[in-house]
């Protein structure tokens, strides 16, 4: 585990899955970057580990923080070589080995400890803004690792950028806790003011910069609405002549009563391997607008979400008013929306992972 925030997103898909192949008899050692005392923050969803936790050092020395710091964007930039060193030095023996993401799964191919896998959650390469960094982390992706993806666009985008093939049998679909995402009856929206919810996060590839502009175009037409964002950044520079309230970091049980306080629910991404909100939200009996990366294996267009382009405002404001406004689609899009395949747990994804791993060793 690299850099992730502990309670969500990959690294919650981590921390779940491991648990699970312990269930099923496995020993299981998750080697992180996290301090020791990020711990804590488990407490705070009831999480308990069944797995060995072993701790890396952060960033290596005080001066090598700082060296890295000052480098970050230069041809110079030391890449992950310090912290691979420190990784290998710190993960154990073992049969199977998985870095889940480029550089740990660097890290464990030059480790030699067990059978190397990289088990993808996004492409990486188009998130960095340094060409340096994009360059190395391609790299990565050809080492002889064995390759599991999450979904089918993370499948397609190897192949169209790297010319590398990952088989439909090794996609495997992040697992969801379903036990929190249901229509909640007892919960009654409000009549007179429709919600529109969102994930707020910075940075540019998930356009907040666009939900902004699209409730603007919204607003504009119906003063009877409102949008709220979860979630785990600070937020700041948001419009104050808007109706916007901002939700920090709700999880599980919140976040489950959170979309059912929703009218319709707008995944912004310019571009996503697999984004949970859509099909949380689907499960949780709200419609769904959502750009059409990475909701290929669940979303279809008109039949369980509107899918419109990124980056284009307009057409995700138009999105939100269909559903605003025509209960026929609204009616539909929630109950075609319940009935996608609830396929997405995590008895399946190890299931999948199992025979992924009896297959390559």
């Amino acid at each position: 585990m690299y850099g992730f925030n502990i309670l969500s997103g990959g690294a919650r898909t981590v921390l779940e899955l491991a648990n699970k192949l312990v269930e099923r008899g496995h020993e299981v050692t998750i080697t992180s970057f996290k301090h020791e005392s990020e711990l804590r923050l488990l407490k705070k969803i009831n999480f308990k580990a069944l797995f060995k936790f072993n701790f890396a050092p952060i960033g290596g020395s005080f001066s090598y923080r700082v060296v890295k710091r000052l480098l970050r964007g230069s041809v110079f930039y030391p890449y992950h070589y310090v912290d691979n060193r420190i990784l290998v030095k710190k993960m154990p023996e073992c049969d199977i080995n998985v870095g889940t993401m480029s550089f740990t799964a660097s890290a464990i191919y030059e480790s030699g400890k067990g059978k190397p896998f990289h088990h993808a959650m996004h492409y990486e390469p188009i998130l960095s803004d340094n060409i340096n960094i994009r360059h190395l982390i391609e790299e990565t992706y050809y080492l002889p690792t064995v390759k599991i993806v999450n979904s089918s666009w993370l499948q397609n985008a190897i192949k169209n950028y790297l010319d590398i093939e990952v088989s439909d049998e090794n996609i495997v679909h992040p697992g969801f806790l379903n036990q929190y995402f249901f229509p909640r009856p007892e919960i009654k929206k409000n009549p007179n003011k429709k919600r529109i919810l969102s994930l707020g996060k910075k940075g540019t590839n998930k356009g907040l910069a666009d939900i902004l502009a699209a409730f603007r175009m919204v607003y504009e037409k119906n003063k009877n609405v409102e949008l709220v964002l979860f979630t785990g950044d600070k937020l700041i520079n948001l419009p104050d002549d808007l109706p916007i309230v901002v939700i920090n970091s709700p999880m599980d049980e919140e976040l489950g009563r959170l979309y059912n306080t929703a009218d319709v629910l707008v995944c912004p991404s310019w571009l996503e391997s697999f984004p949970a909100p859509p099909i949380e939200a689907m499960f949780s009996g709200v419609p769904v607008v959502t750009t059409r990366f990475g909701v290929e294996d669940f979303a279809v267009n008109e039949e369980n979400a509107l899918v419109i382009d990124p980056k284009v405002p307009q057409q995700m404001a138009n999105a939100i008013m269909r559903i605003l406004d025509d209960s026929v689609l609204r009616e539909k899009l929630i109950e075609n929306g319940l009935k996608t395949p609830n396929k997405f747990t995590y008895d399946a994804m190890a299931d999948k992972v199992e025979k992924i791993f009896k297959s390559n060793i």
